[in-house]
């Protein structure tokens, strides 16, 4: 099993070496620590972000642009 630490949630190099099952179980175990369900009623601004972390953290996608 994969052990999720905070260099591979901060280094995308590392991230990029997870296998699809390993990115899913980071996502999930990130989406639990917020507090959040996918099984769970959800704001709509819930949603965007659960939306948003699917996107970067399994399927790799940039994130949103930080403001200067």
């Amino acid at each position: 099993m994969y052990e999720f630490n905070e260099t591979t949630s901060t280094d995308p190099e590392q991230a990029k070496t997870l296998t699809h099952e390993e990115r899913v179980e980071v996502y999930k175990r990130s989406l639990a620590a917020t507090g959040l369900s996918e099984d769970d009623p959800m704001t709509p601004e819930q949603k965007e972000l659960v939306k948003q972390m699917y996107r970067t953290m399994v399927l790799g996608e940039p994130g949103p642009a930080k403001p200067q």
